[in-house]
């Protein structure tokens, strides 16, 4: 038997709200953003329509539950939202055809270029070959002379047009490859934390294993999850678990300074250190002071002042081993670290 008619809309109000979370959460970069203030806005939407908290842009004072939902409010603001994400979206695609189209118009000209250069080579020949049927001395010298000099101009037209158009498109290709580069790091990272994604994760430990395949490959994976976020999810709101998130977040980029370490969000209030070039021993020290770190944290967040832990499972690869065994002995040991009371590391033989 199916929910009464009144559960399945607390069920669809519960959706909703998080589903405008969600997309607070996972927004798509606008230039000049605050991301920060956009899941705020978000939020508000989200406890309006939970909990009739004031609107956004509602005057001081409102009192918030003597009136009606902005069901129309919602509907407007995340049009809008969708709608200038998606002209963001076909800018930079309009903006890298305009790169691509100016190459071939580029390489079309330079194409005519030379093949006005070749008509003008074929005409001399012709008055060239003239001359020698004339049998005129005077002619053949005069029409040879303009040849030399016409193949010396081309020639050195050619070098310093190729010499152009390679310098041109050096230009063009560097500017290419550094948008194209940003645009790929934006795609990688995490908009609230802006850490790696789970996706780039799988890229970098994917580099690390399949050498370890052919030779021992020193690093270690650590797994890393939020103590107890869902309460403060439900306690203090979702905004505030975001601030936690963020916090967190920092702090293990703190942690975790060499070039070759890799921090990123595995998911969720996971997430995932890979560890270059280190022993189980050095690891686990760094894991130590982490937890140290974190214990230390005093994270604000509308007058309130939240304290979080951590949970961590560490794990060294193994000679030969895969990506998959090496992610799953690291879990066993979180899930160990979890069981055994939280806030303290274990360690996968």
């Amino acid at each position: 038997m199916g929910p009464s008619p009144p559960e399945e809309a607390d069920l669809a109000l519960d959706t909703l709200a998080e589903v405008l979370r969600t997309l607070g959460e996972f927004p798509i970069p606008l230039e000049g953003e605050e991301p920060e203030a956009l899941r705020a806005t978000h939020e508000a939407w989200s406890r309006h329509l939970l909990v009739r908290a004031p609107r956004t842009g509602s005057p001081a004072g409102e009192d918030a539950t003597a009136s009606p939902r902005d069901w129309s409010g919602v509907n407007r603001f995340v049009r809008e939202r969708r709608s200038r994400e998606s002209e963001a979206v076909q800018t930079t695609h309009t903006d890298l055809r305009h790169v691509i189209w100016t190459f071939i118009r580029g390489l079309a000209a330079a194409s005519a270029e030379e093949q006005a250069g070749e008509s003008e080579l074929q005409a001399q020949s012709e008055r060239l070959r003239g001359a020698v049927a004339l049998n005129s001395t005077e002619a053949i010298k005069r029409e040879a002379t303009s040849a030399i000099d016409l193949i010396s101009r081309v020639t050195e037209a050619r070098k310093q047009r190729q010499r152009a158009q390679v310098e041109e498109l050096g230009t063009r290709l560097r500017s290419t490859r550094l948008e194209l580069h940003e645009t790929r790091q934006r795609m990688l990272l995490d908009p609230l934390t802006q850490l790696f994604k789970r996706a780039a994760f799988d890229e970098e430990i994917t580099r690390i294993v399949d050498p370890g395949l052919f030779y021992e490959q020193s690093a270690c994976l650590l797994f890393a999850d939020v103590d107890h976020l869902k309460w403060i999810n439900d306690r203090f709101s979702h905004a505030a678990g975001a601030a936690a998130l963020r916090r967190l977040a920092a702090c293990l980029q703190r942690s975790f300074l060499r070039k070759d370490d890799f921090v990123s969000r595995y998911g969720g209030e996971e997430f995932t250190i890979l560890i270059r070039e280190s022993s189980l021993e050095t690891a686990s020290r760094l894991a130590e002071r982490l937890l140290a770190a974190v214990r230390e944290l005093a994270i604000e967040h509308e007058g309130h002042t939240l304290q979080v832990t951590l949970s961590l499972g560490l794990a060294r690869l193994a000679p030969g081993e895969r990506a998959n065994v090496w992610v799953e002995r690291a879990d066993r040991a979180l899930y160990r670290a979890k069981e055994g009371g939280r806030d303290r590391l274990e360690i996968e033989p």
